[in-house]
């Protein structure tokens, strides 16, 4: 809000500026309104550099398995919803997504519905907790606004299917998914889900990687696990530099 009032009055200044010297109303718009636009612009990525830094803190503390200060972290950055319209609703997707990590599903649900419509894995999330409240056509609402916005990304459709089938409603999962391969046309687990679909064959949601787990739908297979934490070790030793496979010479 602040950044729009600050790039408006120095629009106007701009303007009552160049009305002193110039004659016509007509030429002296131009330059308040370019005046407008990059004060609009300077200050906005201003302010999201520091939404991002404060973005980036909590996510050093949540890897450091501080996920209470990764909150109170994220928080702080509710004071710069005075300057920026959707700072708020950013800032409640990200802690949305944490406490639905964390299973606190009803203070998970309440910042996710204020959450960033954009913020597809936010709103997949609040999706999943109105599934398994057996509110399936809210879900679907809420899936629909984000495919909406998201488009082309393939996890959504996938999602969307999932809750589909399970809620025995075949023939929309299917269409859903054709909706998903018409947008994403190259993805292989949502083409490897409708012919699976299509053959009374169940959907396998392992084909779209970790991010799929983090829905907490299925569990994690046990093989996933044991590589996760042999990753983690391999990080842990000394010698070992995450990013590069040992062996790999330095460029």
């Amino acid at each position: 809000m602040y950044n729009l009032l600050i790039s408006l009055g120095i629009g106007l200044t701009t303007a009552v500026a160049a009305a002193l010297f110039l004659p016509h109303w007509y030429e002296w718009v131009l330059p308040a309104l370019v005046a407008t636009a990059v004060a609009w612009f300077v200050g906005a990525r201003r302010i999201n550099r520091r939404l991002e830094a404060i973005f980036m803190k909590s996510m050093q503390d949540l890897q450091a398995q501080r996920p209470e200060v990764a909150i109170q972290t994220l928080k702080d950055a509710y004071a710069l919803d005075r300057w920026q319209f959707l700072v708020r609703a950013q800032v409640d997707a990200q802690i949305g997504t944490i406490l639905y990590l964390l299973r606190r599903n009803d203070e998970a649900e309440a910042h996710l519905r204020r959450g960033f419509v954009r913020h597809w894995l936010g709103q997949g999330m609040l999706a999943c907790l109105l599934f398994r409240r057996h509110k399936l056509d809210e879900a679907k609402g809420v899936l629909e606004k984000a495919i909406a916005v998201t488009r082309k990304e393939p996890l959504l459709f996938g999602l969307y299917a999932f809750m589909l089938d399970k809620a025995g409603r075949k023939e929309e999962a299917i269409t859903v998914l054709q909706r998903g391969v018409a947008a994403v046309p190259g993805n292989a687990p949502l083409k490897d889900n409708l012919l699976a679909l299509q053959n009374h064959r169940r959907i396998e949601m392992s084909g779209f990687g970790d991010a799929w787990y983090q829905f907490m739908l299925e569990p994690v297979p046990q093989a996933r696990i044991q590589q996760m934490q042999q990753q983690q070790g391999m990080v842990a030793r000394p010698g070992f530099r995450p990013g590069r496979a040992p062996g790999m010479r330095a460029r």
